[in-house]
């Protein structure tokens, strides 16, 4: 296995991803996806592209009166 980024690195990223989503900033969270994304969330359709992940966010964030993640561990994979 090759490790990419830094584990360091890492934890920094997704502790962006999941600070976005706590905060239910949608465009928080879509700015940490690429472009050209396919967005996946539980059993639905996937959507293609930044702008569609953040609306399918925004969705699903609707519907919450909140949310909270607790980061335990994070895992680096090539590519």
């Amino acid at each position: 296995m090759l490790i990419t980024q830094s584990p360091t690195a890492a934890i920094e990223f997704v502790s962006r991803v999941y600070e976005a989503i706590d905060s239910m900033d949608e465009q928080g969270f879509a700015n940490c996806l690429t472009e050209n994304c396919t967005f996946v969330f539980a059993n639905g359709d996937p959507v293609i592209g930044r702008a569609n992940a953040a609306a399918a966010s925004q969705n699903f964030l609707n519907q919450l009166a909140g949310i909270k993640h607790h980061l335990l561990n994070v895992w680096t994979f090539e590519d």
